[in-house]
C-alpha cells in the first residue's frame, strides 16, 4: 500500500490556507498522535491552533466535533477528517501538498512496477 506522507511544510501550507479561509480557530486533526513540533511553534503562526489525534474514522468525527465546540471554524487533516468537518458545516483543508501527493503517487507506481516484475 502506497501512502502519502505529510511533513511540517505541508502542515504550514495548510495552516496558511486555513487562516485565509476563515476567522476563528483552526483545528488540526492527525492520525495517531498530535504534532509536537507544531505545539512548539504555533504562537509564531498568528492564529489559534488546536490539535487532536484519532485512531479510527469514528474518533476522527468525534475529534472534529470537539474542535467545533472549542471554536474552530476550519479543520486541517486527511480526507477522512475533511469529510467529517464538512458533514457538520465546517470548512476543511487537506494537509497534503502537491509535492507530497506526487511523491506518494510515484511511490505507488514504483511499487506496482516491482510487483509486476516479481510476478
Amino acid at each position: 500500500v502506497a501512502t502519502i506522507g505529510v511533513n511540517g511544510y505541508d502542515i504550514l501550507l495548510a495552516l496558511r490556507q486555513a487562516r485565509a479561509e476563515g476567522a476563528g480557530g483552526v483545528g488540526v486533526v492527525t492520525y495517531g498522535e498530535t504534532i509536537e513540533q507544531l505545539e512548539q511553534v504555533k504562537e509564531l503562526l498568528n492564529i489559534e491552533v488546536l490539535q487532536r489525534a484519532y485512531a479510527t474514522p469514528e474518533q476522527a468525527q468525534d475529534r472534529v466535533a470537539e474542535l467545533r465546540g472549542a471554536g474552530c471554524h476550519v479543520i486541517v487533516g486527511s480526507s477522512i477528517v475533511i469529510e467529517a468537518a464538512r458533514a457538520i458545516g465546517l470548512r476543511g483543508v487537506l494537509a497534503y501538498s502537491q509535492t507530497s501527493v506526487r511523491a506518494g503517487l510515484e511511490n505507488g507506481i514504483e511499487m506496482a512496477r516491482i510487483a509486476r516484475l516479481e510476478a
